[in-house]
């Protein structure tokens, strides 16, 4: 199941390079990090075997000292997977994560599946207990 997670993720997330189009969740609180970027390669459609790296970049407004990234990943409007980070190992610096620019980083190893149609991704960051940030990315995945 966490191989499937991995490879809806990497492939729904991660398939423009460059930066990707995201929109904070809509009817959240103004979140602590406050999201500028989130970076994804390689280019193109991603090809099965290859590593997947996404960075988010942004400004934290206090200093974090523990947290997660929790990924929920839906299909055609069925919520089908959710994956956890441990912010401390995806963070540019370990923690505490310091006040300011700050970077989290996750790299994935695609396997050779995923079906095709409209994926809608889902990611909150937590910090000591309490949401600091949520973004909301969709993708196709071409049959």
């Amino acid at each position: 199941m966490r191989t499937i997670a991995f490879v809806l993720l990497a492939i729904i997330a991660f398939t423009i390079a460059g930066p990707a189009p995201f929109k904070l969740c809509p009817g959240d609180v103004p979140p602590s990090f406050q999201v500028k970027t989130i970076d994804v390669t390689p280019s193109g459609e991603i090809q099965p075997g290859t590593s997947v790296t996404a960075t988010i970049d942004g400004i934290s407004g206090s200093e974090v000292s523990s947290g997660k990234l929790v990924s929920t990943i839906s299909l055609e409007g069925i919520d089908i997977l959710e994956n956890e980070y441990d912010l401390c190992q995806i963070a540019s610096g370990g923690c505490p994560i310091k006040a300011g620019p700050a970077s989290l980083k996750v790299v994935l190893d695609v396997p050779g599946i995923a079906g095709p149609g409209q994926y809608n991704t889902k990611h909150v960051v937590t910090g000591d207990s309490k949401q600091i940030a949520c973004a909301l990315l969709n993708f196709t995945v071409a049959g």
